[in-house]
């Protein structure tokens, strides 16, 4: 990690992350779950799961995928905060770090797809409020069993289910969503490029001319034959030190117009965050867009990668499109797009567009395409959206038994069926545009 001495300037200190540790820590449990399917510990619950269900997917095809992420930007830049904002009584940040991402797949020892990009990745985090005094009587999920209990006794006589003991650090802060966004390399990356380049150039350069003068025969005239050797050497070290410059400027530039032109398709979410916040928020004084953009994305995941749909509490909708099955792994550009809000029976509707990078197997290669992809999810108007709910530990409202909702539908203490809905968000529909 580069350790530049810089100094920090007001203003750059203010928009350095308070998180760098856990940004840090974050990334290296993602690269562990690449390696050996070791999920996430300062993930939340539901990245945990779909995590889970993404590794059963790539272990049933039979492939290896490793993942190495270096950290880019001298220490002010390495993890900045970009969003923050209040859930009582949780604070909720979005913080975000530029890396150079290694990615590859494999099968039966042989390379599938290998790629190098410069990345911005994005971490929203979440954790109580600074003094807040009420956070002991909030419900949590036990980080080990998944079972539901106030925070209060997770911390001081353990998980009344598994027994496992935790500190505060255990339980809080969490990692909710994660996303990267393709980006130009980081600057000092590029200014030592373009440091580096005109010197190779300048060497090739260089080269190129001695060879030339050597085969013209400018040795034969003597002490100006030599005079010419270095003159002409030297003129052509300085034409490709300028060119190998200038070919790496419009490298850049070119890049600079790829990534734009691939955001193209992305300015029609420009205004969704509004949108949504001005329109649900009606609904639910506490609404976090960040909170909703991580839950769609992390909904989406789950479904796609589950071996059956239909037996998810999350999903309520028809058969998915077969192209999904062949889907090992998907990353989101960030942008959440909305095209619908309404409400209907009793139940609030929303349509969006999420913008994907997809990966798929197709035997003998990965296909990577970028994707827009359809998505409705629906919530009981009547209810508040509960932070902290998990669908893999759920209280029972008939009879406040806690189980495992996504190994059974139907409360084990009174048998009732559980409805999703009226405790979070599910989705009715996943299609492709």
């Amino acid at each position: 990690m580069n350790e530049e001495n810089v100094e920090l300037t007001p203003t750059l200190q203010s928009w350095r992350s308070d998180r760098e540790d856990l940004f840090g820590r974050f990334c290296e449990e993602l690269e562990h779950w690449f390696a050996n399917g070791n999920e996430p510990f300062d993930a939340d619950q539901d990245i945990r799961y779909l995590l889970d269900l993404q590794e059963k997917r790539l272990k049933e095809r039979k492939i290896e995928a490793y993942c190495t992420l270096t950290p880019r930007g001298t220490p002010p830049m390495q993890a900045s905060k970009v969003l923050g904002g209040s859930l009582n009584p949780y604070n909720r940040s979005t913080h975000y770090r530029s890396f150079e991402e290694e990615l590859e797949f494999r099968r039966n020892g042989e390379t599938l797809y290998k790629r190098k990009k410069d990345l911005n990745v994005y971490l929203s985090i979440i954790e109580p409020a600074e003094g807040e005094k009420g956070i002991g009587e909030t419900a949590a999920g036990c980080p080990n069993c998944g079972n539901i209990a106030k925070v209060s006794d997770l911390l001081q006589g353990g998980c009344p289910f598994c027994r496992t003991h935790f500190v505060y650090k255990d339980l809080f802060p969490k990692v909710v969503n994660y996303y990267a966004a393709e980006t130009i390399p980081a600057p000092e990356v590029i200014d030592r490029k373009s440091k580096q380049i005109p010197k190779i150039g300048a060497v090739v350069g260089a080269v190129v001319g001695l060879i030339s003068c050597l085969a013209g025969g400018y040795l034969k005239n003597g002490i100006l034959g030599v005079l010419g050797i270095l003159l002409l050497s030297a003129l052509t070290a300085g034409v490709f030190a300028f060119f190998s410059y200038m070919l790496y400027s419009v490298f850049l530039m070119g890049k600079l117009f790829r990534l734009a032109g691939k955001s193209l398709p992305m300015l029609g979410a420009l205004g969704s965050d509004k949108k949504l916040n001005r329109s649900l928020s009606v609904y639910d004084p506490t609404f976090s867009v960040e909170y909703f953009s991580g839950k769609a994305m992390s909904l989406f995941r789950t479904i796609v990668f589950s071996r059956d749909p239909q037996e998810l509490p999350q999903y309520a909708g028809g058969k998915l499109d077969e192209r999904f099955a062949d889907l090992i792994h998907c990353t989101s550009k960030g942008a959440v797009g909305v095209r619908s809000i309404n409400e209907k029976d009793g139940y609030l509707e929303v349509g969006l567009e999420l913008f994907l990078t997809d990966f798929y197997d197709e035997g003998n290669k990965i296909k990577v395409k970028d994707d827009r992809i359809l998505m409705t999810m629906r919530h009981n108007a009547e209810f508040k959206v509960k932070d902290t709910f998990v669908f893999s530990a759920v209280v029972c409202p008939n009879c406040g038994g806690s189980f495992n909702v996504l190994k059974e539908k139907h409360c084990p203490h009174c048998h009732s069926r559980f409805e999703s809905s009226r405790e979070d968000w599910e989705v009715t529909s996943v299609r492709y545009r």
